[in-house]
């Protein structure tokens, strides 16, 4: 019984491995132009979509599914007075150098520089469309094509 099974698996573990054999040295021997390009063109041009496949939309989140607590979306309340607005108007170079004060006047002289060229300005003073509006100990506020911007000393 011994030898019966014996000459039945010799020849289909041989069978088996010269099947894997022939595959790997097969596999080894193939050139790489000769995969047909207009299958591989035709797959591309033309990909296949499954017809029943469907549009998914998320839908709005109740409460957390874990913790069990109920979401609440963020309030968006915006003060109108914090809100910047975007400077469309390109300022000249400006900056503030300090400020010239007299004991007995109250009124005091801003030195300024605009681009190049350095101004002594007063309250209310225009050099090249740039105006002084009001000062401060450290800082001026100027304004220029109507926009206005705080300026630190520096």
């Amino acid at each position: 019984m011994k030898n019966k099974n014996l000459y039945v698996l010799i020849p289909v573990v041989l069978i088996i491995w010269g099947v894997l054999g022939f595959k790997f040295f097969n596999s080894l021997s193939k050139d790489i132009n000769s995969i047909s390009t207009n299958s591989l063109q035709e797959t591309i041009q033309n990909p296949k979509i499954p017809r029943n496949l469907r549009m998914l939309k998320l839908r709005d989140i109740d409460k957390d599914p874990f913790l069990g607590l109920s979401y609440q979306k963020p309030s968006r309340n915006y003060n109108n007075h914090h809100v910047k607005k975007i400077s469309r108007i390109e300022w000249p170079p400006i900056t503030y150098l300090g400020s010239i004060e007299d004991a007995s006047d109250s009124n005091s002289i801003h030195i300024i520089k605009v681009g190049r060229s350095q101004f002594l300005f007063e309250n209310g003073d225009i050099h090249l469309e740039v105006k002084l509006i009001r000062t401060f100990k450290n800082k001026v506020r100027l304004s220029y094509k109507g926009e206005s911007k705080v300026f630190i000393k520096s």
